[in-house]
């Protein structure tokens, strides 16, 4: 067989201005944020450029299957929850809330 390919951007994750979330910033410094879910390798590195992994670290960190979780790993974070079923944003919820009740 033969094919030509051709890559075609669907679309680009690129860190936004921190001055956007301020408030979001704010309210993770003073601990007001029980949980953070990561979806993506990027979302980690952004979070990481805007605050620090130690910040981050200090809440509950979850993570949406096996890759970003490795991923976050590699970068300083400890997730305590990495999704098994990942075919859909459900299925994240639900293992996040199975999670959260067998932690009490």
């Amino acid at each position: 067989l033969k094919a030509n390919v051709t890559k075609a951007e669907g679309y680009i994750t690129q860190l936004s201005d921190s001055l956007n979330f301020l408030s979001e910033i704010e309210l993770l410094k003073n601990g007001k944020i029980d949980i953070i879910a990561f979806t993506s390798t990027a979302e980690i590195e952004a979070l990481i450029k805007l605050t620090s992994t130690d910040l981050i670290d200090k809440q509950t960190v979850v993570c949406f299957g096996p890759y970003t979780g490795n991923n976050a790993k590699k970068l300083g974070l400890h997730p305590e929850y990495i999704g098994k079923k990942y075919s859909s944003f459900e299925d994240f919820v639900s293992g996040i809330s199975d999670y959260l009740r067998k932690k009490k």
